[in-house]
């Protein structure tokens, strides 16, 4: 996914772009400032038609789009918990747009993001998301 991280919790201070495969920090990494946050961008390919949940753990505040619907809307300071979307139905082989906004204003950083459907998962843990990301390239 292409990564934007931020020197401050409201995003607007650019520090540096990269790709990141998939959305797991921990506080070991320290790759989030404090304070400071990251917006990535990509897209999944849902190998079913059938309903998925996407699921972000994190500490500090967090916003998912999914095909640009807001469905987890958690921009607060608090500990680290998972945060569920309701379902939402997706098509195989159609590719969805990803966005996620984290901000981390605590000494620690933890922000992870999955998801979840019938097909794709047999146990409670959730599949890391494994997205693609598509740069624009100028003419």
């Amino acid at each position: 996914m292409l990564a934007t991280y931020f020197s401050d919790t409201a995003l607007t201070t650019t520090t540096r772009t990269q790709i990141d495969p998939t959305v797991l920090v921990s506080s070991q990494q320290q790759a989030v400032s404090n304070p400071g946050g990251v917006r990535w961008r990509g897209k999944v390919l849902p190998e079913f038609s059938e309903s998925y949940t996407f699921h972000v753990t994190a500490n500090d505040g967090v916003r998912l789009w999914v095909n640009d619907q807001l469905v987890i809307d958690q921009w607060s300071n608090q500990a680290v918990s998972t945060r569920v979307s309701s379902p939402i139905n997706l098509i195989a082989g159609q590719l969805c747009d990803i966005r996620l906004d984290y901000y981390n204003a605590s000494a620690t950083t933890t922000v992870a993001l999955g998801w979840s459907s019938k097909s794709t998962s047999n146990t409670r843990m959730f599949r890391f998301l494994k997205a693609l990301c598509f740069q624009q390239i100028p003419f």
